[in-house]
Formats: C-alpha cells, structure tokens, sequence
C-alpha cells in the first residue's frame, strides 16, 4: 500500500505535498497539469469501482469539465457509496476500489460533504438545472460555516490548519448561489452573496490554491449574471496583485519545487484553469462593457492554448465571446465558424446526458443566445437553408429525446446493440479528432452515422436524429 502520510509540518506545505505526490497517478498528473481533456478520456474508460479514493474524486470532476454528464452520475454515485461507507468521510488512498478512513489519510465529514455538494453545484450549473445548483451550494456552505475542517491520519486530526479547504469550498458555493440568484432576477440575494465574498479574511498564500484570484473571479461571475460588466472587471482587477504575490509565494516553496520535479507538473500548470477561468470572465465583462479589443484580445488568449478543449464549458463561452466581437464589428462570415464550433461543443455536452428529460432539460439562456446569433448569423449572410438546418436539428433532437432513451434499445435485439455500442464508440474517437483538428462536428460523426444507419436501419433515426436539411424540406413542401 503506498499511502502518503506528511506529519506535524506546516500547513501550506503538507498541502502542496500532499497535491504534488497525489498527481502521480495518470488521471492526477493529467489534471494538474491543465489537460483536462487527457484527464477526461482516461475517466471516460475507467472502471470507478476499481479506482483509488486519490483518483475517483479529480476523475468525476474531469468528466464534468469535458461535459460527458451520463460518466459523471456514474462517478459520482461511487464517489457517493464510498464516502457513505467510510461513515461520512473522503480517504485519500491509492487503494484500488478504495481504502478505510481509520487507516490513513481522510476529510472530516464537513470538508467530505462541501467537497462534493460544490462538484454536483458545479456539474448542475452546467446543465442548466439552476435550482438543482442552488440547493447543492447551500449544503456545501452550510458544512463549510459549521463543520470541522481537518485532515485525518488513521482517524486523528493532524495538528495543522486546514482552513484553506474551508475558504475554497466557501468561495465556490458563494459564486455557485449568486449566480443563480442574479440569473433569476434575485439581485438583493446576489449582492449579499458579493458581499460576503468580499468580507472573507483569507489566509496564508503558501498553498497552491490563489483564493484572492478564487474569490476575485466568484466575485466578477455573479456582477456577470447580474449584468455589471463594469463591476466585474473591477473584481479581476482588484485580484490581480495579491494572486500574484499568492503565486510567486507557493513557488518559493521548496516543496512545491521538489513537488513539480517529481510528477513533471509545472508549477504554472497548476493553475491553468483558474486562469483560464479568470481570463474568459475578464473577457466577458470586457465585452459587456464595450471593450471589444480587449475582449478580443482576451478571448484570443483563452483559446490560444489546446488545453482549453477539455473545459467546455469555458470553450464554448470563449467561442461565442470572440463570435460576439465578431458580430459587433458586422463580420458575421467571420463570426459563424465560432458559432458553429460552440454549438457542437454544446451539443456534444447535451448528448451526453442519459434519459429524455435530462436532455430535455439542458441549457439556460445562455445557450439559448449562441444558438440565436448562430441562426441569426447565417440568416443575414444569406445562408438560409444552413439557418434553417440548425433550427431543425435542434426540434428534430427534442423530438428524438421524447420517443426514447437510447441506452434502453437493448431489447431491439445483440446485433442493434453491438451496432448502438460500436456508433457511440467512434462518436466518441471524433468528437476527440475534431477538437483536435477544430473540424465541425457534424463532420466528424458523419462515417459513424452512415455506418449505424447500415448497421441498425431502424435504431439510427432515433439515435443519431438526422435534421431535414433546407432542400429536404423545399422538396417536401
């Protein structure tokens, strides 16, 4: 068994240790070092029951960045047991199908249940289910205000101050519910959520988690959802020094140093995406202010780096931001690729969800405006029967989505299944191509559509929802 165990040192430094030695393992070394996207192919194929407690938690949280929601119930539900079976607690162990928390190191119940009440918080947000995100958030705050924080060795609190874990799960379920409030119109409960962001005294920056830049960017998402861009920008702003210092403290660390040498994870990489996430919302606030050369120039930066494939959810955002910049300046032919690039991405998220009214249910208005300025776009270009296409595409999968869950066509019989398995299989192998390549997405599926339509004649109208195209339905007419 090779658990870690660092003893009675300094608080920040167990932390960055304790980070450095658990990202040896693939799914780990891959998450902190920003690809999340490597991080999420590995968990996509991951039998959970078999993993170790220090891989389960940063797999479920990797598949729900690269939006494959359906593996991310499943990871879950065994993140769930598990912690439900170690009587409340989160075990870090390499064990394979998990360890004890009387034997080794474990979160306290508080920590074990903000941990992952702020990852469904995170997960339902992306889905839409904005209720369903508050009332996860406000049992993640409610154990981050009133439980004990601690790490555990064999059962015992170490003599150590864990309340960095405290202030980042804090941070989260605050950003998570005033989102949703703004979002809802309920500004006298988003300002109370800034507020009290504002009002945390944050401790020591001799860890690897930048909690000015944390809160700054919580800070700036809810003026966001609110409609203050200019509010927002002044939130990153305010960050800005004191996530640098954060930043250039925790490299001093001999240990973080040591750390990186060991695993070959860089200490930049281990806030990729907390700045990638700052960056995308600094950009978004830009262009709600009317900044659209810094908004540009922002979004530019989000999209620059490969790594940004594996966080859909900052991926399309930044997208249909530069799409947006795009529209402003009326370069509509400019703004489309990125438009269509968002809406698969988005699409590809949604398919992935099990069941029709998990589908049904995706998406929020932010979604609802890509796919306007997407119809919108090709409309004033002239391309109707292309606007038309993506109108259709989107009725013909609600349509699908009400006449079957297709994890259930079991029953259609060995070979529809093994045709269903093998479709999924490669929809999966060019979905990673295509955002390899930056190739639509309609594109990619097209060989793995034709080869179900051959295969399963009746299965494939209900799976792969071919849309009428402008032509198909000119003739129909």
């Amino acid at each position: 068994m090779n658990q870690f165990r660092p003893r009675r040192l300094a608080a920040a430094s167990v932390l960055a240790l304790s980070v450095a030695l658990a990202a040896c393992t693939p799914t780990q070394r891959a998450f902190s070092s920003g690809d999340v996207a490597e991080a999420g192919r590995i968990a996509a194929g991951a039998d959970f029951a078999k993993a170790g407690d220090n891989d389960l938690a940063p797999m479920c949280k990797a598949l729900q960045q690269t939006g494959r929601f359906t593996r991310f119930d499943a990871c879950m539900t065994e993140l769930r047991a598990r912690i439900s079976r170690n009587d409340g607690h989160m075990v870090v162990s390499d064990i394979p199908g998990g360890g004890d928390w009387r034997d080794g190191l474990s979160f306290t119940r508080a920590w074990s249940v903000a941990s992952v009440e702020v990852l469904a918080a995170e997960a339902a947000l992306a889905r839409g289910r904005q209720d369903k995100a508050a009332n996860h958030a406000r049992i993640a705050l409610k154990a981050a205000d009133t439980g004990a924080f601690d790490l555990l060795d064999d059962g015992e609190p170490e003599d150590m101050d864990m309340e960095h874990g405290r202030e980042i799960n804090r941070i989260d379920a605050l950003r998570v519910l005033g989102t949703v409030e703004a979002r809802q119109g309920d500004m006298t409960a988003a300002d109370a959520r800034v507020a009290r962001l504002e009002a945390l005294q944050l401790g020591s920056g001799f860890d690897l988690n930048d909690l000015s830049g944390r809160r700054g960017s919580a800070v700036a998402q809810i003026h966001l959802a609110a409609g203050r861009p200019d509010a927002a920008r002044a939130a990153l702003d305010g960050a800005g020094s004191a996530a640098d210092v954060t930043r250039l403290l925790a490299q001093l660390n001999p240990l973080v140093l040591a750390g990186t040498l060991v695993t070959g994870v860089g200490v930049g990489d281990v806030w990729f995406q907390q700045e990638q996430q700052e960056r995308l919302t600094l950009a978004l606030a830009d262009l709600g202010a009317g900044n659209t050369d810094q908004a540009k120039a922002g979004f530019d930066a989000v999209l620059s780096d490969r790594r940004v494939e594996g966080d859909v959810g900052v991926l399309w955002r930044a997208l249909h931001g530069r799409a947006q910049v795009a529209l402003s300046r009326g370069d509509r032919a400019g703004a489309i690729p990125d438009l269509v690039r968002a809406a698969e991405t988005v699409a590809a998220q949604r398919r992935s969800l099990a069941g029709e009214e998990a589908r049904l249910t995706f998406g929020d208005a932010t979604h609802d405006d890509l796919h306007a300025d997407l119809i919108g776009a090709l409309t004033d270009e002239g391309r109707g029967a292309e606007a038309l296409a993506w109108a259709e595409r989107a009725k013909a999968r609600a349509l699908v989505d009400l006449l079957a869950n297709k994890r259930s066509f079991a029953a259609a019989g060995p070979e529809a299944d093994a045709a269903l398995r093998r479709y999924e299989r490669e929809v999966e192998a060019a979905r990673q191509s295509a955002a390899a390549a930056g190739t639509p997405m309609a594109e990619a599926v097209a060989p793995a559509r034709a080869a179900l339509e051959a295969g399963a004649p009746r299965l494939a109208p209900l799976v792969a929802a071919p849309a009428l195209t402008g032509a198909e339905l000119a003739s129909l007419v």
